[in-house]
């Protein structure tokens, strides 16, 4: 087993994390890791303030794909929309 996560390995597994659904050796590698990064502290928290806030919406749930959106760059490609998302059309001045 690993002794130490990189954060990108932190930010992979957040949305596990906040869930409760990452295994606790590497529940406590992430602990471990979040006690000496603030970057990563703070990304976590923000995730848990969105997920919260997310989840006193009413309506359906959002879908993963956008969280993992929310989340940034390391988790996009983790989670990716099932249908095709058409980009904006661009408007030139």
């Amino acid at each position: 087993m690993d002794t130490f996560l990189r954060c990108d390995a932190v930010v992979s597994l957040t949305m596990r994390l906040i869930d409760s659904t990452v295994s606790p050796e590497r529940r406590e590698l992430v602990e471990l890791h979040l006690l000496v990064c603030p970057a990563c502290m703070g990304h976590v928290g923000k995730m848990r303030a969105l997920r919260t806030s997310l989840s006193g919406l009413p309506g359906r749930p959002a879908p993963e794909h956008l969280l993992a959106l929310a989340a940034g760059p390391a988790s996009r490609v983790a989670v990716r929309p099932t249908t095709a998302i058409a980009p904006p059309e661009r408007t030139t001045p």
